[in-house]
């Protein structure tokens, strides 16, 4: 089979759909929790297990998300929660993991040994484990990512014409005279016949069944909005519970979901219109609890110790995060600080975080008749329902009018999210249930309550996959993770979507603009817990593909018109472009000549200065060594000088005309050690000196100036000695 008419993002959003029904992103992420409680062999806390799903199989859930993966992880005996709150694997659950482990590992290796025997076969001068890697990359995976569920027939029987255009393109990256030899390899190992071969590929569309129930790619998005000409629309009013999350003010559970919820709406920017309002109402009613909370913690002054103690007592909400704050601080915040920028500047402070203000009048609700009755019908459900803790008035009243307020400015039927535009999101589980009540009994079936995950969730569907997360999935590394058995459940789900994929290509006469709207309707419905449908019948599907195409024809009429007119001012607004471009060019070929200039200049005043530096060191250290000289050579010369001088006319008078000179010559000889070993200790002290040359050669040619003075005056003294001895005792020498 060549590559499938039938558009590639049509087919890759039916096997969401299809996956997704089946639980299969689930089923997954179970697998990869219980996978990553193998890798690190040792007990996690939730949060580490979070934490380590990203690192390891670039893999994002938030902790609430986990935590219910977990719970039913451990109703099933898998995981077992220690007493330190950490979870670890069952004996038997692990045992039983790495028997399936071992299992992978032996088919992947007896796949790999059956095509490197068949590649000795037909293609003997090619690397098996090479040419292996290069099939499962460049064959296999792109095979399977194309054709999806098609997969199935490729080793159910079906004939090589299945794959006949992706192996085209493998034997592309060989010279000619490999192409048949090899060609006829991969016809040989992709025989149905042989189960290892069988279970490889089935393993591997497991796994590529875990990616797609994921997330679609970037492509695919794109394509689909192109196709449906819809620009993601969602206008969000936040209850007050979650414009607290927001702002940090409230430390519960459900921060978590709603500041995923934030940071998920800045990744979105540019592919979806999302903006979050908050009612005057809701800015009234977050005023008044604020106040309330004010004036509750004002008398209290918490000092670091007492902060510790409170935190140690569970406390929870507003409280709690007041007190946190006091703990921190360094000196004592009171309440009327803390809460009195948020209760005068509140609107400033939420749009900060990216919340504005709706100005609407709502006057009219506190008195229409259907929030009037459901005031009623909800004041005495929550006195027979709570009675110990009930809502009262205020927040009842803010709560109608806010779901009358969305649910008026909602279209009067819908069908699909897309088409809802106005959501509510909220933490509270009361007004939820009021929604689902209300949603029943009017017939809606899209909810205008929604929790932040629940948002969180329908969101993600225009946050494409990333290459990282497939990478992370399908590596060698930690693919057998991930190909468990291809067990009955996953053929049901791969004949589901073949049967469905075969029905829409039947409705070839039926723009694939209507399918796309009609599948991205029923991807988004899937995202809203509760909002399932049962399985629709053929012929209903074909009613509503025509009334989808009929209208769309009406469009495209109008749309060529626009399109025609879009041309034109496109293609005076690309003159435009170029001339600004040419503009911009000049320019910047301006600035870049003036930069170069800026650059020769600045490196010549380094220059510069690194040469009046040098010139400045030469300065100083000319000073240094012309002081040293004089004081140390010059005038300690002269010293010695005037010292022999004197020493000489002193022997001179105290001393016969015998022993005049060699006294002389001795005492001369001590004063130039003096003065030579003085010269060479100062001169050594200082850094500058030392470095000199002529000091340098006068100090390595110091020591034979000590041996010829030191021989000077033995001569001297032996001399003097002897004319001495001879004179004293002439007797004993002959004299």
């Amino acid at each position: 089979m060549n590559k499938p008419t039938f558009p590639r993002e049509l087919a890759s959003l039916v096997h969401h759909i299809h996956l997704n029904e089946a639980g299969w992103w689930d089923k997954g992420i179970r697998q990869l929790l219980i996978a990553t409680l193998w890798v690190s062999s040792e007990s996690l806390a939730l949060a580490d297990i979070v934490e380590d799903l990203h690192t390891n199989f670039e893999v994002d859930i938030d902790g609430r998300a986990a935590a219910k993966h977990v719970d039913n992880l451990c109703s099933a005996d898998v995981l077992v929660r220690l007493p330190s709150g950490k979870f670890k694997i069952t004996e038997s659950a692990l045992h039983a993991f790495e028997t399936k482990l071992e299992h992978s590992e032996e088919i992947c290796a007896a796949a790999k040994e059956r095509f490197v025997t068949v590649l000795e076969e037909h293609c003997p001068t090619l690397d098996g484990d090479e040419t292996w890697d290069e099939f499962n990359e460049n064959f296999l995976l792109p095979l399977v990512r194309d054709i999806g569920a098609n997969t199935y027939r490729l080793v159910s029987g079906g004939s090589p014409a299945l794959y006949t255009t992706w192996l085209d393109e493998f034997l592309q990256g060989y010279s000619p005279e490999m192409h048949r030899g090899l060609h006829d390899a991969v016809v040989s190992f992709l025989n149905p016949h042989n189960s290892d071969v069988r279970w490889y590929v089935f393993r591997a569309l497991n796994a590529y069944f875990f990616i797609e129930a994921g997330s679609l790619t970037d492509d695919t998005l794109q394509t689909l909005n192109k196709m449906t000409q819809l620009t993601p629309s969602f206008t969000v009013f936040v209850d007050t519970n979650v414009l607290f999350s927001v702002l940090g003010l409230d430390e519960s559970p459900s921060n978590e979901a709603a500041l995923l919820l934030m940071a998920l709406i800045d990744k979105l920017a540019a592919r979806a219109n999302i903006k979050l309002f908050m009612l005057p109402p809701t800015v009234e009613e977050a005023k008044r609890v604020l106040r309330a909370s004010r004036d509750s913690l004002q008398s209290l002054r918490v000092t670091a110790n007492v902060a510790e103690a409170a935190l140690g007592m569970g406390l929870t909400g507003i409280g709690r995060t007041f007190i946190e704050e006091c703990r921190k601080s360094s000196s004592t915040l009171s309440a009327q600080d803390y809460f009195g920028p948020y209760i005068s500047d509140l609107v400033s402070v939420a749009r900060s975080k990216g919340v504005d203000v709706f100005n609407a009048s709502l006057d009219d609700y506190r008195s229409n008749q259907h929030v009037v009755d459901d005031m009623s019908e909800q004041l005495n459900y929550e006195a027979q329902r709570f009675p110990n803790r009930p809502k009262n008035y205020g927040p009842l009243l803010h709560d109608m009018i806010l779901w009358h307020f969305v649910r008026d400015k909602r279209p009067t039927y819908i069908e699909s999210p897309l088409e809802a535009k106005y959501w509510i999101v909220t933490n509270d589980r009361r007004f939820c249930r009021f929604d689902a009540a209300k949603s029943r009994r009017l017939g809606n079936t899209v909810p205008v309550c929604v929790h932040p995950s629940t948002l969180t969730q329908m969101l993600q569907f225009w946050l494409p996959r990333s290459t990282e997360f497939e990478q992370a999935l399908l590596g060698t590394i930690r693919m057998p993770l991930l190909l468990q058995e291809f067990d009955a459940q996953a053929e049901q789900v791969t004949l589901r979507i073949i049967e469905a994929l075969g029905r829409f290509e039947e409705v070839g006469d039926i723009p694939t603009e209507a399918i796309a709207s009609i599948l991205v309707n029923k991807a988004l419905r899937q995202r809203i817990p509760g909002a399932t449908e049962s399985e629709e019948r053929i012929q209903l599907v074909r009613d509503t593909l025509i009334e989808e195409g009929i209208k769309l024809r009406e469009e495209l009429t109008e749309a060529e018109r626009k399109a025609e007119l879009f041309e034109r001012e496109g293609t005076e607004r690309q003159h435009t472009i170029d001339d600004l471009e040419s503009r911009l060019g000049a320019q910047q070929a301006d600035a870049q000549s003036k930069a170069r200039l800026l650059r020769k200049t600045q490196a010549r005043e380094r220059e510069l200065e690194e040469a009046l530096d040098e010139m400045e060191g030469r300065r100083t250290s000319n000073k240094r060594i012309a002081a040293f000289v004089l004081k140390h050579v010059v005038a300690q010369t002269a010293t010695v000088a005037l010292v022999g001088a004197a020493t000489y006319w002193l022997v001179a008078r105290l001393t016969t005309g015998a022993l005049l000179w060699p006294v002389t010559v001795g005492i001369w000889a001590c004063l130039l050690l003096i003065l030579v070993w003085r010269i060479d200790s100062k001169g050594c002290r200082d850094t500058i000196v030392k470095e000199w040359s002529p000091f340098r050669r006068f100090h390595r040619f110091k020591i034979w100036l000590f041996s010829a003075i030191g021989f000077i005056v033995l001569t001297v003294v032996s001399a003097a000695v002897w004319y001495y001895i001879t004179v004293c005792f002439p007797r004993t020498f002959g004299g």
